[in-house]
């Protein structure tokens, strides 16, 4: 609901004449994005390692940068690392 991904939608053969209850069309839905905290810091940890080891680090983007509209980001962030690109 808050970015566009590819989504599939299968309906079995059987159920494409049901009716369904229309009363759920009245609840907002929750668009707020889940966090968990104590994961992100794990992770954030996990790649600072990574980074801080690595003999030669690079960033290597490619066209999913332009396809997710995030190419200020990725220039922002080979700024601020200067790391080979």
């Amino acid at each position: 609901m808050l970015k566009s991904k590819p989504v599939y939608i299968f309906l079995p053969l059987d159920m494409v004449g049901e009716e369904v209850d229309a009363t759920r069309l009245e609840t907002p839905l929750n668009l707020t994005p889940p966090t968990n905290t104590e994961l992100e810091m794990v992770l954030m940890h996990k790649i600072l390692d990574a980074v801080y080891t690595a003999e030669n680090p690079i960033i290597l983007a490619d066209v999913l940068t332009a396809r997710f509209h995030c190419t200020p980001e990725v220039r922002e962030l080979v700024n601020i690392t200067n790391f080979p690109v």
